[in-house]
Formats: C-alpha cells, sequence, structure tokens
C-alpha cells in the first residue's frame, strides 16, 4: 500500500502542476487544455463570471492534488497519525469534489474520459490511505 500511495501522491503532485501550467490560457478565455472541475464551469458566457469560474477551478485543482501530494507523501514517510489524518481529509475533499464535478459534466452534457481520472484518483488515494492508516 506504501508503493501505491507514493505512487498517487507523485501523480497528484504532477496533475497540480500541470493544471496550473496548462490552464493559465483558460483563465483568459481560451479552451481547456487540461481538464478541471466541471463545477465551476457552468458559466461559459465569459466576463467576470467566466473568468472568476476558471480561476477557482484552477486553483482548486491545484491546491487540492497539491495538498494530497503532500501529505501523501509525508504519511508514507512516517509523519505520525496527524499526517495521516491530514492525507485522508484532503483525498476526501478532493473526492467529494471531483464526484459534484462528474455530476456537473453528465448534466451539462460535456462528460469524457478525464472526468473518470479526477474521480478515481483521489478516490483510490483516499481507500488506500484508510486502509493503510495504522500501518503508517
Amino acid at each position: 500500500m506504501k508503493k501505491t500511495i507514493t505512487a498517487l501522491s507523485v501523480l497528484s503532485g504532477i496533475v497540480a502542476v500541470l493544471s496550473v501550467v496548462l490552464n493559465i490560457q483558460v483563465i483568459f478565455g481560451g479552451r481547456s487544455g487540461f481538464f478541471r472541475f466541471a463545477l465551476f464551469s457552468m458559466v461559459r458566457s465569459g466576463g467576470v463570471m467566466g473568468y472568476l469560474g476558471n480561476l477557482m477551478s484552477m486553483l482548486i485543482v491545484a491546491f487540492g492534488f497539491g495538498l494530497m501530494c503532500i501529505s501523501g507523501l509525508r504519511a508514507v514517510s512516517g509523519g505520525g497519525m496527524k499526517t495521516v489524518r491530514s492525507a485522508l481529509i484532503s483525498g476526501a475533499a478532493m473526492t467529494v469534489m471531483a464526484v459534484i464535478s462528474l455530476i456537473c459534466s453528465i448534466s451539462g452534457g460535456m462528460f469524457n474520459f478525464g472526468d473518470l481520472i479526477v474521480v478515481l484518483m483521489p478516490a483510490v488515494y483516499t481507500f488506500c490511505v484508510f486502509s493503510a492508516s495504522d500501518k503508517l
């Protein structure tokens, strides 16, 4: 389980960095080159609300997956129960956000394969941290 948590933590860090780098153009009204939460892209008209929605989506993806990366790596390296608790909380929060985003993307008719990855990665991460929490 430790190797799985480490791999998912590193992948979460990569997703966090890529969400910032590849979504810079989206903030200024371009098309998404990478995934983002559909929860915040319901306003498609541009303007101030579209800009704020795109910015919120990028920041939440980057912050949430970055927190999963840091707390997961610290939990595996022996950070104690406090670190495991923060890894569980960050994974559960990102799973809830991803499920809400999946529902929004399905209802908006813009569902794609990336939405499944966004849901599965934090869900598997949370399950692995939860099942290995007594060994970490």
